[in-house]
């Protein structure tokens, strides 16, 4: 195991896509189930973390600290099954904010601070903010577990590769401004078994296990990670269409035509 490093990156959204392709690839090479343990990046986004000792004062530090800082993990299991986790170090990305302010819909608790270092729920004051809170939210319910996980993205990411780090990345800019972004990332793969027999056997007990739990409500079955975006991904191909809400579908149609270039084909 060597994890290789990349400098001088830029971000290249959705890790879960070749985090997915890799078990895929790895589950037609004669048994050998790789798991691909970890993965980071420091986000260009504008968004920061309110870091700090706690998160209830927010005079103890309102500055911009780190960035979003996702980690994903997938591991193959047996039968075809797989684990798959793409997660953000804060309670939300960027995009679910956005999609909230595009549908003039508050945010909730625990999302987001406002220019005042205090919680809102203003969805467009949290967009111009643009500071999320870590995992977690708030002090009292355990933020401070969402701050240590992006503070271990900005180790094996920008320090480990020499790239740049938390509070010397630049915002995000659709203009470039500020010149290239420099972002670090890092690429972990284990060969299980190299330990122990049986990890794709064990891994899918586990997924299986976790699936027959009673759910609270019979109408929402228990999803093991990354079973949501699985199901989705099933039924796009099955439409062969993506959705979108209708604000989006605005947003596009109103860009397409600032640029003068064709709208892209709605189905409905």
């Amino acid at each position: 195991m060597a994890p290789p490093y990349v400098r001088t990156g830029e971000a290249f959204r959705l890790a879960a896509y070749y985090k997915n392709f890799s078990v895929r690839k790895s589950l037609t090479q004669a048994g050998r189930r790789f798991a691909h343990i970890f993965h980071s990046r420091p986000s260009p986004h504008t968004i920061r973390i309110l870091a700090g000792r706690t998160f209830a004062s927010a005079e103890l530090w309102m500055q911009g600290a780190l960035g979003t800082n996702p980690i994903a993990v997938a591991a193959a299991a047996s039968d075809g099954d797989s684990l798959l986790v793409d997660m953000a170090a804060t309670t939300v990305a960027l995009g679910k904010i956005e999609m909230q302010r595009r549908k003039k819909e508050s945010i909730p608790n625990g999302w987001a601070l406002g220019p005042d270092g205090k919680e809102t729920n203003d969805a467009e004051l949290a967009f111009q903010t643009g500071c999320l809170m870590p995992l977690g939210g708030g002090e009292q319910t355990a933020g401070y577990k969402g701050y240590g996980l992006s503070a271990i993205g900005e180790l094996f990411c920008g320090i480990s590769s020499g790239s740049k780090y938390g509070h010397h990345v630049r915002p995000w800019s659709l203009t470039g401004e500020g010149g290239p972004p420099d972002l670090g990332q890092c690429y972990v793969a284990i060969d299980p078994g190299c330990f122990a027999p049986g990890f794709g056997d064990r891994l899918a007990d586990c997924l299986q296990y976790w699936r027959s739990l009673e759910p609270v409500d019979p109408s929402l079955p228990v999803l093991a990670p990354g079973d949501k975006e699985r199901l989705t991904g099933e039924e796009t191909d099955r439409k062969g269409a993506i959705n979108y809400v209708q604000q989006q579908l605005d947003s596009c149609v109103a860009l397409a035509n600032k640029l003068g270039v064709k709208p892209m084909k709605i189905e409905k």
